[in-house]
């Protein structure tokens, strides 16, 4: 879930075709490529993996899936890819008893969009960090590496999670 949170994917299903080779390091920043996102050519984008993510242990965690062979980050997810979605909605916010129709999995979308304008993101940063605006665009206007200002404004959002390391 706090991959979901942290970088806005639309989708459980956008995590589950995320292949182990579009996780990298991009002009210096750890990032996730959605190369198979699906909506639209603007949600095939990069996304820097927050701070927070890292200190957590998860490119520790990429890492070892790749040294053990593997090549999606969920491998367990690949058959059924809406699965995670499924269980969020339809039986996790169940039990929590907080189910309704504006209480959904896309609701981490959401709440990311909201952290990044409540932290003073630029409007066009957020859009390119949610894969609204095309990326490669941003380069034309911006005197900067726009995944390098992306990561810095990514980074801004801090969520105040009560888990031990954050």
């Amino acid at each position: 879930m706090l991959l979901m949170l942290y970088t806005g994917v639309r989708n459980s299903s956008e995590m589950a075709r995320m292949k182990l080779e579009n996780i990298y390091r991009e002009q210096g920043v750890p990032v996730f490529y959605l190369a198979d996102a699906s909506k639209n050519q603007g949600s095939k984008r990069f996304v820097p993996i927050h701070d927070d993510l890292g200190r957590l242990g998860f490119l520790d965690y990429v890492e070892n899936l790749k040294k053990s062979g593997d090549t999606l980050l969920f491998p367990e997810w690949a058959k059924r890819p809406d699965k995670v979605n499924d269980w969020f909605n339809d039986k996790y916010l169940v039990e929590l008893g907080i189910k309704t129709k504006q209480k959904v999995f896309y609701c981490f979308r959401h709440t990311l969009a909201t952290e990044l304008a409540r932290s003073g993101v630029p409007r066009e940063l957020t859009k390119m960090i949610s894969g609204h605006a095309p990326q490669e665009v941003a380069s034309v206007y911006i005197q900067d590496s726009p995944i390098r200002l992306m990561a810095a404004e990514l980074n801004k959002v801090k969520f105040g999670l009560p888990i031990p390391g954050l």
